[in-house]
């Protein structure tokens, strides 16, 4: 033999041979597989639904593990109204791949399709994924509009069988805080007063030893019993809201001149005001004003707070007055359920303090602008509102190619589960029958308060 000549034997030939062979049948195979997702994708960007779903079908037979595959049969699914399939496609995504941002934000929308509030709640909140900033961004806002639209409908049923119920002596423990009715001649302090409740439901919020009711469930409550504030704040009607809450302590009062509150803490069970108190600040220092209600709340009921606790309910959470107006601005919005006004006035409340954590933890957890509005909660069905929710999640989707992205990549390694880098979401009610949750507004960032409660019955 020649140096630098090769020569192949027979045997050498025929493994050759059968190793090209066989490269060049799975090159076939990789082509015919490409191929068929291609044309598959074709009929799904065209909206033929029912042709892309024997398509991706057959896809899935050579790769079951192929998390954009599956993705896309289950929006196939979804879009023609074959919920259970698409549930059951991206339950598997989520198995293979947890918290995938397409599968979780669909698998919710099929949910709510079939009436179910639970589930998608449940699901939402147990997301975990940080990556694609825009998806934390709308589920953090349909969270929000969810809780609010369950509160609503817990409510109603709540009011409509008020007098059929049995109500327990609520625990000593329990408090709610209605807004604070204005009693100015020219009504100066309408918006002051939604902020000034808010922030007293903060401050509690920091006392382990008691529970508070997220405010959101109290106006839920209050706007389907029809109970104007008036009314709410009354010492002989007021209790009433109490023990439909299961709530003993009410929390209300009245402003009047500048800035004057008339504070009343009224016994749910015992239909009688427990303490009383007034306190006035003028307008340079209003931010004194919950911190200085909440100090006599605690000394009136013998309250005892640590150190901690003292620190926190002393700690203004700003001092620009403009800003606190827009604040409680931006809660009557939301209260009425006008998503772009209350997104709106919390850039302005953050555009004249930039340190107003709680106005920017507010405006993150605002619902999409377009998401139905209170009336439109309280009078419709779940699969009525679900329509909207689910134009809303693909104005979303088709505005973050990331969205899917996230599932492209994961192709490269479909065999192996993913795991968030998230940390694990104290937004989750493990145990609903214990019927805590925390403060409204608080993001994962921020230490959760534990003795806050939801409106559960």
């Amino acid at each position: 033999m020649k140096t630098g000549s090769f020569r192949i034997g027979p045997l050498s030939f025929r493994a050759s041979l059968l190793f090209f062979s066989g490269l060049f049948l799975f090159v076939i195979f990789l082509s015919g597989c490409t191929s068929g997702r291609v044309k598959a994708d074709q009929e799904l960007f065209g909206e033929n639904y029912e042709q892309a779903i024997p398509l991706y079908e057959e896809q899935i037979k050579n790769n079951t593990a192929s998390i954009h595959t599956r993705n896309r049969l289950g929006f196939a699914y979804l879009k023609t109204e074959n919920y259970k399939q698409a549930m059951r496609q991206f339950e598997t995504v989520l198995r293979l791949l947890p918290d995938d941002p397409y599968a979780t934000l669909y698998l919710g929308i099929a949910c709510l399709k079939t009436g179910d509030l639970d589930k998608p709640l449940a699901l939402w909140q147990q997301y975990k994924n940080k990556k694609v900033k825009p998806v934390v961004k709308a589920i953090e806002g349909l969270i929000t509009f969810l809780r609010i639209m369950k509160n609503h409908k817990i409510a109603r049923n709540v009011a409509d069988q008020e007098s059929e119920l049995q109500f327990p002596v609520p625990a000593y423990n329990t408090f709610a805080v209605l807004n604070y009715e204005d009693l100015t001649v020219d009504g100066d302090l309408k918006s002051f007063r939604k902020g000034l409740s808010a922030l007293i439901i903060t401050y509690l919020s920091k006392i382990r030893s008691i529970k508070v009711i997220e405010r959101i469930y109290l106006k839920s409550l209050i706007q389907e019993l029809d109970f104007g504030q008036s009314g709410a704040v009354d010492p002989e009607t007021a209790p009433r809201i109490g023990m439909l809450l299961g709530v003993e302590n009410l929390v209300a009062g009245s402003l009047s001149g500048d800035i004057i509150a008339t504070t009343s803490v009224i016994s749910s069970s015992r239909r009688k005001v427990r303490a009383s108190m007034a306190n006035e600040v003028t307008k340079e220092e209003f931010y004194m004003l919950p911190i200085l209600i909440v100090r006599d709340i605690v000394k009136a009921l013998g309250i005892k707070l640590s150190a901690a606790e003292q620190a926190e309910t002393e700690m203004p959470k700003t001092k620009n007055y403009k800003a606190f107006l827009y604040f409680g601005q931006a809660l009557a919005a939301i209260d009425a359920g006008d998503w772009q006004t209350a997104q709106n006035l919390f850039e302005k409340a953050l555009a004249e303090d930039p340190e107003f954590d709680l106005a920017r933890i507010e405006r993150d957890l605002c619902p999409d602008i377009e998401m139905p509005r209170i009336e439109e909660i309280r009078t419709e069905s779940v699969q009525q509102i679900s329509e909207t929710v689910e134009k809303v999640v693909d104005k979303i989707v088709a505005s973050q190619p990331e969205i899917e992205g996230n599932a492209k990549t994961s192709t490269t390694n479909e065999n192996s589960t993913s795991s968030s880098n998230g940390t694990t979401s104290d937004n989750i009610i493990d145990n609903p029958e214990e019927n805590m949750n925390v403060i409204e507004g608080v993001e994962e960032d921020i230490p959760k308060e534990k003795n806050t409660i939801e409106f559960e019955w």
